[in-house]
């Protein structure tokens, strides 16, 4: 579901277009694990959690340890002050297929937004969207009258992640259930099911809300730019792309989207583009010209 990028240089006082990274067929995926060292590390903490979840079902003290410091619920948090869990919950996982499935979607889509966002700034992301699908859930709890409701599990923090993926890659093809769907509607649905998870009362026993603020989250994060990181530091989107040459036509927002956007082209060709992103690098082309 992911592909490699081969950079390429810029040519000077040609606009986008001149790069030579510039090309319509898109790279097979080039394995490495230096842009994916936080992804793997969130995975085995994950799972490290989890293995002690398998302990703690023959262990009641342990079990009951871990239902008050790595579940999440408005008791807990406003009630017993268990603010920790508002993170905690976010690396806890009780169910095998839970565990699993989201996983590989952290596998899938964290790897490829951890190498353009950068370590420090994917990390940003996931334990901000966490930490909103938590409180997203204890809000929800209050409003409904049903304050003690435990919720677990990283599904927030990774839809706020496979959000950003899918702004930034909307037309990336994947496989879901076997059936062949764009990242963007992949998203779309995923939404619209927790919106309507919510105003069903959530009767399923899935933590909707939960979902729904890290998705938001993770739209957030995307359409304003909050990598902290990368502001405070002057890195650009991704260290291999050098665009100093535009940064007095472009703003620092156009720049960064522009840096997204080429990026994009060179793992997966032009055809990936939208009708508005293509607008937008052609908008962007002539006014570094000029």
């Amino acid at each position: 579901m992911a592909f490699g990028r081969k950079p390429g240089k810029m040519g000077a006082g040609m606009g986008i277009y001149g790069r030579d990274y510039m090309r319509d067929e898109p790279q097979g995926r080039q394995f490495s694990l230096r842009g994916q060292a936080v992804t793997i590390q969130l995975i085995i903490a994950n799972v490290a959690v989890f293995a002690i979840w398998l302990f703690a079902f023959r262990n009641p003290s342990l079990w009951q340890f871990m239902q008050e410091n790595f579940t999440v619920s408005a008791t807990g948090v406003l009630r017993e002050f268990r603010i920790h869990t508002l993170v905690t919950s976010v690396f806890s996982h009780s169910d095998p297929w839970h565990i699993v499935f989201n996983m590989l979607f952290l596998w899938f889509f964290g790897s490829d937004v951890e190498a353009l966002y950068g370590k420090k700034d994917f990390l940003v992301l996931y334990f901000a969207s966490g930490v909103i699908a938590s409180l997203a859930h204890v809000a929800l709890d209050l409003a409904m009258g049903t304050p003690d409701g435990r919720a677990l599990g990283a599904s927030g923090a990774i839809m706020g992640i496979v959000i950003v993926f899918a702004c930034l890659y909307p037309n990336r093809r994947v496989y879901y259930w076997f059936v062949p769907i764009t990242v963007r509607w992949l998203a779309v649905v995923f939404v619209v099911v927790d919106v309507a998870g919510v105003l069903g009362g959530g009767g399923d026993h899935v933590a909707h809300a939960a979902h729904l603020g890290g998705a938001l989250t993770g739209f957030l994060f995307y359409k304003f730019d909050l990598r902290l990181f990368a502001r405070f530091t002057g890195r650009e989107r991704s260290p291999r792309f050098h665009l100093r040459d535009h940064s007095k036509s472009l703003d620092a927002a156009d720049a960064a989207r522009v840096d997204a956007l080429l990026e994009k082209i060179a793992r997966f060709g032009k055809d990936s583009l939208s009708d508005s992103e293509r607008r937008f690098l052609e908008d962007a082309s002539r006014r570094m010209r000029r």
